[in-house]
């Protein structure tokens, strides 16, 4: 059993705090321009990345060796969370391909991190762990996973230990979020910091670099245009 693993579509998902960890290291403020405090906003990560090399492949290619029932399914690497079932069915004896669109099963878009793929035939499985890079400027609250949300202050907090350069692996596939595998690559410790809401355009704090220590007193502004 042979599994190629390339890239696939995503997107975000939805306003569920990722950690509940009170050793918070990374704070600050959602504010519009005009110096009002946002509350309900959803605060998400994007990672900058040091890359080698890439493909332009866009999918999951496997080959059923034999008339086989087939499962394929997406888990968070984290916490092995089941995100997605790409396929449960029989298959004949082929070539096939598989694309993930990034969603898990209530159809709300995950967000940047690691991940599993799983292929299941009969009795054999394998594996392939990924890193998937999202961007968050076309989403509108809803339809993204956040690891905070804004108090009635406009406060919010996020402990580091749930990002993913505290995870670091070995060099591997890193993927975007329109399913474009971008190449063999590490993580950073440089990330992007999202606000979320949906009566705002996404925006975004770039290239923050987080320290051992984290950071704090960070401000993020909406345009209330």
């Amino acid at each position: 059993m042979k599994i190629l693993i390339a890239a696939f579509i995503l997107v975000m998902l939805s306003a569920c705090t990722i950690s509940d960890d009170k050793n918070f290291d990374i704070s600050g403020y959602v504010y519009e321009t005009n110096g009002e405090l946002v509350k309900d906003a959803g605060i998400v990560i994007s990672y900058y990345l040091e890359l080698n090399g890439s493909r332009p492949e866009a999918y999951f290619a496997y080959e059923v060796p034999y008339s086989a029932n087939v499962k394929a399914w997406i888990t968070r690497s984290s916490n092995n969370e089941n995100i997605f079932t790409l396929i449960d069915e029989h298959k004949e004896a082929g070539q096939y391909a598989i694309i993930w669109h990034g969603t898990n099963s209530e159809g709300i878009a995950v967000i940047s991190g690691y991940y599993t793929f799983h292929l299941l035939i009969n009795n054999e499985e394998s594996t392939q762990k990924f890193f998937l890079n999202c961007s968050y400027v076309n989403s509108h609250g809803t339809d993204v996973e956040v690891y905070a949300t804004t108090d009635d202050y406009g406060y919010f907090a996020i402990s580091q230990q749930d990002l993913a350069f505290n995870h670091a692996e070995n060099e591997m596939e890193i993927f975007d979020e329109n399913g474009n595998y971008i190449g063999m690559g590490y993580v950073t410790r440089t990330i992007d910091i999202w606000a979320v809401h949906t009566q705002y355009n996404a925006v975004c704090l770039d290239s923050v670099y987080i320290y051992d220590k984290g950071v704090s007193d960070l401000k993020i502004y909406f345009d209330s245009d």
